[in-house]
């Protein structure tokens, strides 16, 4: 729960702490802002135009994304959805050749153990 001086806090009638944010801008030192405030159990929220960065805006009633389906991305300009390219794997990538290698390491080491036991089954460390 967010306590500010001065303020009671806001509990709503379940009994739930009500949230309080503070908006914030990056300015071009890199140093954040706040340039107003909100709180959930308000519709609007509270800014002082006067510290927000000007050459942005946000049409009213405009979300500024949506979510692309489960499958698709975003294009470069951000303005519509594609479908995400299928990438196979080549055998000549060291992303296919370290594991294959790995695997065929783990193989030989597999087969030569079994050897082993085959061979020296009679022995009294391998029958026991």
């Amino acid at each position: 729960m967010y306590f500010a001086e001065n303020e009671p806090p806001l509990i709503d009638a379940n009994g739930d702490g009500i949230g309080r944010y503070d908006v914030f801008q990056l300015d071009s030192k890199g140093v954040y802002q706040k340039v107003g405030k909100w709180r959930s159990s308000e519709d609007s929220f509270e800014v002082r135009v006067e510290q927000v960065r000007r050459g942005f805006r946000l049409p009213p009633g405009v979300s500024p994304c949506d979510m692309c389906p489960e499958g698709e991305v975003p294009d470069p300009s951000l303005s519509f959805c594609v479908p995400i390219p299928p990438v196979s794997m080549r055998w000549d990538s060291a992303w296919a050749l370290i594991p294959a290698g790995f695997s065929l390491l783990g193989l030989t080491s597999t087969i030569f153990v079994v050897g082993v036991f085959l061979k020296f089954s009679n022995t009294p460390v391998v029958s026991s």
